[in-house]
């Protein structure tokens, strides 16, 4: 668990990992309702508060593009790049630590599903670059039928990042747009 960690927002980014049709159509309707709502309240501050945003897709004809409702407020924010990747870690896709130095981003919101695959592995490869990674309950989730391997990848969410039980909460945080500290406690 990290508590006290500093969070400049001024240079804080989100990564969208895997929010592909193909994906969503292996969960349940309510995790699919939950991922694309919560996310799309996340994109929407990306959008008003200029945040940097990097969408990772598997890149495969059947996985198809990020999913529409995602989409159209991806593409109103500023600063925004798609990525294909081919496999599970987006550090793979040589680009990628390109837009995050371009940007200035030290500190990543991820979302996605495949929390304990893809966005795991992702979140892993971002901490060994030096970022510091934050995520939400609603904001990752998993595929129908690996639900146990999901939950028991949650702890390590929440001893290598900042975890937060209440989306709302990073929501809060995120308008905040200034040098912060705050205590973190799971």
């Amino acid at each position: 668990m990290k508590n006290n960690l500093d969070i400049s927002l001024d240079h804080l980014g989100v990564i969208v990992v895997d929010m592909q049709k193909c994906f969503l159509n292996t969960t349940t309707a309510k995790v699919r309702r939950e991922l694309i709502s919560s996310q799309t309240e996340i994109l929407k501050l990306c959008r008003n508060y200029d945040y940097p945003t990097i969408v990772l897709e598997y890149y495969s004809p059947c996985y198809g593009k990020t999913v529409g409702d995602l989409v159209q407020i991806i593409n109103e924010i500023p600063r925004k790049i798609v990525l294909e990747k081919l496999g599970v870690d987006g550090f793979k896709i040589n680009s990628l630590p390109y837009y995050i130095d371009r940007w200035g981003i030290e500190s990543a919101i991820f979302m996605g599903v495949n929390g304990q695959m893809c966005v795991k592995k992702t979140a892993s490869s971002a901490i060994d670059r030096g970022l510091t990674i934050l995520t939400a309950k609603k904001l990752i989730n998993t595929q129908e039928g690996l639900e146990k391997e999901f939950s028991e990848s949650l702890p390590w969410f929440r001893s290598n990042g900042i975890y937060f039980d209440n989306y709302r909460s990073l929501l809060d945080l995120m308008k905040e747009k200034n040098q912060i500290r705050r205590e973190i406690t799971i």
